[in-house]
């Protein structure tokens, strides 16, 4: 048992009860979940990540021009 008033370094907490820190795959599993949830929505952000959204004039639909 560790007390709480000592001073332990997580390592070897986690090597005393065996255990492993995997927070690059979590990391990666919440990404995808919510590049999952953004995709399923009809909006601005799946349409820039798409690269669908393009600066247009609203007058005639045409690409505006560089100046």
């Amino acid at each position: 048992m560790i007390s709480w008033t000592n001073c332990v370094k997580n390592v070897e907490v986690l090597q005393s009860v065996e255990e492993q820190r995997y927070i690059l795959h979590t990391t990666k599993i919440r990404k995808a979940h919510c590049i999952g949830h953004i995709l399923c929505r009809n909006c601005l952000l799946k349409q820039v990540m798409e690269g669908k959204n393009r600066g247009t004039d609203s007058r005639d639909g045409k690409m505006r021009k560089k100046m």
